[in-house]
C-alpha cells in the first residue's frame, strides 16, 4: 500500500470511531477456523495438528480487513489447532509489521489473542478496569469488529463454508482466497468503489502447493517508511495505548450503555 492508501484507509476508520478518537489505523486483523475434512498423512506430516477445540478439523486463517469490510491480506499457513497469536507471529504480514517496517504513525488492531508491538494496537487487559481503560477496550473494540464482520460475511455469502471443504488439501488456500476475493468484489460493487480492481485485491500467503505469496511484503507490495513518526518505530504500543486512554478521559468518552457499530 502506497502512503496514500495508508491514509485513506485510515481516514475511514477515523470515521467509523467514536469522535473520531482514532487517527490512524489501517487494518483490522483477526482468524478465523475453517473447517475441512481430515487431511491424510500423504498429504500432511500430522493430521492431528488439524483437529480443533471445536471438535472438527479446519485451517487457521489469519486476515486483515479494512473498515469497509474488505480483506486485504491472507495468511493460510497455520493447522487449526495453533492459537491466533502464533498463526500471526507465523504469517509474513506478522513478521512485517514485527519488524517495524508499517510506516509511522499508522497500526492494526486486534483482539486480546495477539501481543502489542509497535504497529499491533491491543486490548487492556484485565478486569473491572477504570472508566477510561475501559473506555479504550470499548471503542478499539468498535474498529477490531469490523474484520470479524467480514468473516460473517463471508460465511454468510459463501454456502461452501457452511460444512467442511471437500477439495485437494493443497487446494484448499486457493478455494478460501478466491471466495475473499469474490467477497471484496462484492462489497465493493455494492459500496460502488472506486478503482475496482485496486480496492478490491486481497493479497497474502498460501499453505502447501497452493497459490505462492504475492510478494515480499505479504500482499502489502510499495510500503514505505513515513518521515517525521508521530510514534517512534521502536516504542513499545504501550504509549499510543496510554495516549489514547488519556484521550478517552479528555473527551469524557465513558463506554455506552448500547453498543453501536
Amino acid at each position: 500500500m502506497s502512503e496514500e492508501e495508508l491514509a485513506a484507509a485510515a481516514k475511514k476508520f477515523e470515521a467509523k470511531s467514536e469522535q473520531q478518537s482514532f487517527t490512524d489505523v489501517v487494518a483490522a486483523i483477526d482468524g478465523i477456523l475453517v473447517g475441512i475434512v481430515c487431511p491424510s498423512s500423504k498429504e500432511v506430516p500430522n493430521p492431528g495438528r488439524y483437529w480443533t477445540r471445536k471438535n472438527k478439523y479446519a485451517l487457521n486463517v489469519q486476515a486483515a480487513a479494512g473498515a469497509n469490510r474488505v480483506f486485504s491480506y491472507v495468511s493460510i499457513v497455520s493447522p487449526g489447532s495453533v492459537h491466533d497469536g502464533i498463526a500471526w507471529q507465523l504469517s509474513t504480514l506478522g513478521a512485517y509489521l514485527a519488524d517495524g517496517k508499517l510506516p509511522a504513525p499508522y497500526f492494526v488492531v486486534g483482539d486480546a489473542a495477539y501481543s502489542g508491538s509497535p504497529s499491533v494496537l491491543v486490548p487492556i487487559a484485565g478486569s473491572n478496569l477504570e472508566a477510561a481503560p475501559d473506555s479504550f477496550n470499548f471503542h478499539l473494540s468498535q474498529l477490531r469488529i469490523n474484520v470479524e464482520c467480514a468473516f460473517g460475511m463471508l460465511v454468510q455469502r459463501w454456502g461452501i463454508f457452511w460444512r467442511p471443504l471437500r477439495c485437494k488439501f493443497d487446494r484448499l488456500a486457493v478455494v478460501v482466497t478466491c471466495a475473499m476475493k469474490l467477497h471484496n468484489l462484492c462489497v465493493c460493487r455494492a459500496d460502488d468503489c472506486e478503482g475496482l480492481d485496486e480496492d478490491c485485491e486481497v493479497g497474502g500467503q498460501a499453505a502447501g502447493r497452493a497459490a505462492p505469496e504475492r510478494d515480499e511484503n505479504g500482499g502489502m507490495p510499495g510500503l514505505q517508511r513515513g518521515d517525521g513518526p508521530r510514534y517512534p518505530i521502536a516504542a513499545n504500543m504501550e504509549r499510543v495505548r496510554e495516549e489514547l486512554v488519556q484521550l478517552m478521559r479528555d473527551l469524557r468518552m465513558p463506554r455506552p450503555l448500547v453498543r453501536r457499530f
